[in-house]
């Protein structure tokens, strides 16, 4: 699900099979994984990691318990805490005192016969409460799930289901980074309002682009997963030239191997 290189150390998380984060040396060679189960040092339903530079730890959300979990850098248990309420799909954070997370929730203006959602919320460091909601949506839409909606380097860029534009925080105010622009398979308000089904039948059959996720960035390239016809593809995009590679291109023409990219490197380096 996700892959992070730091300090000599790459960090591989995988959500669905093993629900573990593992660490491994520069060279590869295993070093430790979190433990699977319900102890205070263990994590059954992890969802998203991130690295605490400031800190030198990593911050690992377990979702069922509503657990926040420590270690340091090679994995080795700190401590834990427990946040009633509290749910996360994936977050960043912002700076040492905030924390930006994707959670689709009906946690803000809340009243009983009218739930506003939001895509976003930023949390105080200690996230015991939401300090402002991000991007409103619908009720239609709050459930969808995406991999990694918020950029995991460098600055804040994030998106949102079924919308082609890449956002991003200044001064705190939200704006519009990048506008993807599909063209004739651009999606429709009409389609959004027919359903998540609806818009994913228009994907596989080839008429309109799908969800937006795994965005990345770095000085010289964006990078970002859509969802189209058989699953998803990605799009490299060269800033300098403003010219555009698919993943779908870069396979066919055995430029690359069928992989998914995880990341952009300062050096212009991409995981996959």
């Amino acid at each position: 699900r996700k892959i992070e290189i730091y300090s000599n150390f790459i960090y591989v998380f995988d959500k669905n099979s093993s629900k573990a984060l593992f660490v491994f040396d520069k060279n590869g060679k295993f070093i430790r994984k979190t433990k699977r189960g319900k102890g205070p040092s263990e994590c059954s339903d992890p969802w998203d990691f991130i690295i605490d530079k400031d800190n030198q730890k990593i911050l690992l959300w377990d979702q069922s318990p509503k657990n926040m979990i420590e270690y340091d850098l090679k994995l080795n248990y700190l401590k834990s805490y427990h946040y009633e309420g509290l749910f996360i799909k994936n977050f960043k954070k912002l700076d040492k005192d905030t924390f930006l997370a994707f959670v689709q929730y009906p946690i803000f203006k809340y009243k009983t016969e009218d739930a506003t959602y939001y895509n976003y919320a930023i949390y105080a460091s200690d996230f015991s409460k939401p300090l402002s909601a991000i991007l409103p949506t619908t009720k239609k839409v709050a459930g969808l799930n995406m991999n990694n909606p918020i950029n995991p380097n460098n600055r804040a860029l994030f998106v949102a289901p079924l919308d082609n534009n890449v956002y991003g925080l200044e001064n705190n105010e939200l704006k519009v980074i990048y506008a993807l622009d599909f063209g004739k398979l651009n999606l429709k308000s009409a389609d959004i309002e027919k359903g998540i089904e609806y818009v994913f039948a228009l994907a596989r059959k080839g008429e309109r682009t799908g969800t937006v996720d795994n965005i990345f960035e770095n000085k010289n390239y964006l990078s970002f997963a859509f969802f189209y016809k058989t699953g998803p593809l990605f799009c490299i995009h060269a800033k300098k030239t403003n010219l555009n590679y698919f993943s779908s291109a870069l396979i066919k023409e055995k430029t690359l191997p069928d992989c998914m990219i995880y990341g952009i490197l300062d050096n212009d380096t991409f995981i996959s």
